[in-house]
């Protein structure tokens, strides 16, 4: 079929349907999901209106279709948005309150793959996403623009597990670069052996649950918002993702549903999901949660979600030893530690970033942290 014969819609309720079961082979099975209806439970979970980071306007999914036939669930390709809100600073100086887009679940089915369907669909998302005045003229060649419209990105953001320039080439009409892969370091940090005896929390530290962390993305947000107005100008322009709308709270779940729905018990990720140190009301802390260093290992890492300054290396290792990690894996460079012996993890989840109107498509993304992926 040819590309300008295509078109992306938001998914209905059989398509969504059809994008799960269209999944479930490559990434609900091999991670231990039993069956399709189970996988369309986690799926109906995660993606509810009742949590905040999808509720209607926030969350929409996207298939590619035959524009003659938009309600087919013959799927060519999909994915999901999640709308957020962020923060933009110019070269002049000016910070700006905009809209962003993060892209995820990007999939095409085994049988359809090698045409080019999958680049096809983000191409047009951005003629979703972003103002009109901002891109360029929609390519004849690809028929005409989708007929969903948002048209108030100031950019969006995906994370690739294919590596750094393929989403580059999910171009803004046929030449301006898509996502651009951002420098965003994956450090991994060997904890060292806590010694005998039994290990107890450092003095003045409270164990973070679910709510606590939500209670926190409030001060957050506003902490970032000082942050990004005190840094002096550069010649490019700066990004960041605000923490709202869940985003401290999404993972965390994410591996909860997870766990419930293949037999586990994930509560743990629910009753302690960060630290916080010493006394008085700006306490730092860190959010963070617990995973297998691989499928299949026994090494826990401690996955570093958000770090609010500052906090010490040695706090990290406290928090490491307290939850039996053995590793701790830190994103981005708030609070690099890079005078302690660790390794890169550049393969996994390789931030990209594609602008709309902002200027250069060399942006700095600030606070780029794993609490924003998705």
């Amino acid at each position: 079929m040819s590309l300008s014969d295509l078109t992306i819609v938001p998914a209905t309720r059989e398509q969504q349907r059809q994008a799960t079961a269209n999944c479930y082979p490559q990434w609900g099975a091999p991670r231990g999901v039993a069956t399709l209806e189970a996988y369309e439970r986690i799926d109906d979970e995660l993606n509810s209106p009742e949590n905040l980071w999808s509720q209607p306007g926030r969350f929409t999914a996207w298939v590619l279709v035959p524009r003659a036939d938009p309600g087919t669930t013959d799927i060519l390709a999909a994915c999901e948005t999640y709308r957020r809100v962020a923060l933009v600073q110019r070269p002049c100086g000016r910070v700006e309150e905009v809209a962003t887009y993060a892209i995820a679940s990007v999939f095409t089915p085994a049988h359809k793959r090698r045409k080019g369907y999958a680049k096809h669909m983000l191409r047009l998302v951005h003629y979703v996403l972003s103002p009109r005045e901002h891109m360029p003229p929609f390519p004849a060649k690809w028929g005409v623009p989708p007929p969903a419209f948002f048209g108030d990105a100031a950019f969006s953001v995906l994370y690739s597990d294919v590596g750094p320039d393929y989403y580059a080439t999910c171009t803004k009409g046929e030449t301006e670069p898509g996502w651009v892969a951002v420098h965003c370091p994956h450090r991994i940090f060997k904890v060292p052996s806590p010694g005998p005896g039994p290990i107890s929390l450092p003095p003045d530290t409270q164990l973070l649950n679910l709510e606590d962390a939500g209670e926190l993305e409030a001060p957050a947000t506003d902490t970032l918002r000082q942050e990004m107005q005190e840094l002096p100008s550069i010649d490019r322009p700066r990004a960041a993702i605000l923490p709202q709308a869940g985003w401290f709270r999404q993972y965390p779940t994410r591996l909860e549903v997870f766990a419930r729905n293949i037999g586990k018990d994930g509560s743990r990720h629910l009753k302690r999901c960060g630290m916080r140190f010493g006394e008085g009301k700006d306490r730092p802390y860190i959010l963070y949660t617990v995973e297998p260093k691989e499928k299949g290992s026994s090494v826990l890492r401690l996955l570093i979600a958000h770090i609010q300054q500052p906090v010490s290396f040695e706090q990290l290792v406290a928090a490491a030893h307290a939850e039996g990690a053995e590793e701790i894996e830190v994103w981005g460079s708030n609070g690099s530690y890079d005078e302690h012996e660790h390794t890169l993890n550049a393969k996994d989840h390789i931030p990209a970033l594609a602008q709309y109107g902002m200027g250069s498509d060399d942006v700095e993304w600030l606070w780029n942290e794993h609490c924003f992926w998705c």
